[in-house]
């Protein structure tokens, strides 16, 4: 497995208002295939990529990929699996 995505939870705060864009996100992305991401507008997909790309942080869960945990990572670290 290339990349998977277990309990995966990102809250937006903005002032008095919380907004949970990802709730217990759950998928694996297999090498060698094919994924599309499709919902309404609102409904989490560019939190998601942006969390599984490293340019956001998730508030909890895990982002395995080739088995190594990327949440809680450093962002020296994250910049490093970016540049890879």
């Amino acid at each position: 497995m290339l990349l998977e995505v277990k309990n995966l939870n990102k809250t937006y705060h903005t002032g008095s208002v919380d907004f949970q864009a990802l709730y217990n996100i759950n998928v694996n992305f297999n090498s060698k295939e094919f994924t599309a991401i499709a919902g309404p507008s609102g409904s989490g997909k560019t939190t998601l990529l942006n969390c599984i790309g490293c340019i956001d942080r998730a508030d909890n869960g895990e982002i395995l990929l080739n088995g190594e945990n990327v949440v809680g990572k450093e962002s020296n670290e994250l910049a490093a699996l970016r540049r890879e």
